[in-house]
């Protein structure tokens, strides 16, 4: 059932009383986005966030937890009246995760490997990191692993090739490694735009063809977000990859997770989903995200997994586990249970 009227209202008021603070704080603390941490995490000596990121956790806190307050009165309104959700087997769980000197990162190679056994996900998603034969020997013996086979966000030196042929290459490897089923392009509408391609579908057409180009059975995963959905036309994108990887950038767009998914199966009939939940929410606050969200994001795609809407489930990821304790312990409480 969607929001009562009034919900959306205290919602929506809540949200920009958030704004404003945010703006304000902004102005007074510039900080690198994305490379916040819980100012009292332990993040064992590993790319440890700078000082002013430190000073806007500490001083958006109090906001954002007064904004969450409203999102979980919105929540509970939004499951009143619903049955415990299922478990999420662990064969439908995958891990997002590799080394990288971003994000308050790791650089340990087997970083998506510690991730991903803390989960016990029996699925990775390997980003950053180079896809070669050293790699993926760790990460044998996992069900599932898709590669990342474009070049935006990985680590210093990780992707010397062009994206066709870091496709084409991990194609030839998943001769070598029956575990790796596929390919993901990260960010694939906005990171479309900064090739010579005259349009993203072209550049998913070059990177599909040669992700099969040995092994015609692997897949190839988009990275999607939903407040893309009315910014792109996909049409030209929809016959060259099989796998919609489905993400909500900004936590308050979780209240609207169903009708999201629903609207994601109109626009990509046919594809796949895998639903990514962040545990560091990345769009609005820069913050671990909040526990009453993430019970809810999960609950509903334990749910829709059952019922056969979406085919898996993918946590991002490794390096949150030091950054955001509370916000990981929720996860991993909700997958324990």
């Amino acid at each position: 059932m969607p929001l009562s009227p009034s919900m959306k209202a205290k919602v929506a008021a809540a949200l920009e009383d958030f704004k404003s603070f945010k703006t304000a704080l902004r102005a007074r603390c510039p900080y690198v986005s994305c490379e916040t941490a819980d100012p009292d995490a332990d993040l064992g000596g590993q790319c440890p966030p700078k000082p002013e990121a430190i000073r806007w956790a500490r001083e958006l806190k109090p906001a954002s937890d007064k904004l969450d307050v409203v999102l979980g009165e919105a929540v509970a309104e939004l499951t009143a009246g619903l049955p415990a959700p299922p478990p999420i087997s662990r064969d439908k769980l995958w891990l997002w995760g590799g080394p990288t000197p971003y994000w308050c990162g790791s650089t340990d190679e087997d970083t998506l490997v510690t991730g991903a056994d803390y989960f016990n996900a029996k699925n990775v998603v390997y980003v950053y990191g180079p896809v070669n034969e050293k790699m993926l020997a760790k990460l044998k013996k996992y069900d599932k692993v898709l590669c990342q086979v474009t070049s935006n966000c990985r680590s210093p030196g990780a992707q010397v090739e062009s994206d066709a042929e870091c496709a084409e290459k991990t194609s030839r490897l998943a001769l070598q490694f029956p575990n790796l089923v596929g390919g993901l392009m990260d960010d694939s509408m906005q990171h479309s735009q900064k090739y010579s391609y005259a349009t993203p579908g072209d550049r998913f057409r070059d990177v599909n063809a040669a992700l099969k180009k040995h092994k015609k059975d692997m897949i190839l995963a988009g990275v999607i977000y939903v407040h893309e959905f009315e910014q792109y036309d996909f049409s030209g994108v929809l016959p060259h990859f099989d796998v919609v990887n489905l993400w909500f950038w900004f936590k308050h767009e979780l209240l609207e997770l169903d009708d999201k998914i629903a609207q994601c199966r109109k626009l990509f009939p046919g594809k796949k989903i895998l639903l990514g939940c962040f545990i560091h929410d990345y769009g609005l606050t820069d913050l671990g995200n909040a526990p009453v969200l993430l019970n809810y994001q999960l609950s509903r795609a334990a749910q829709h997994l059952q019922d056969g809407v979406i085919d898996g489930v993918v946590i991002l990821g490794d390096r949150e586990i030091r950054k955001w304790p509370a916000s990981t312990a929720a996860v991993k409480d909700f997958l324990d249970r």
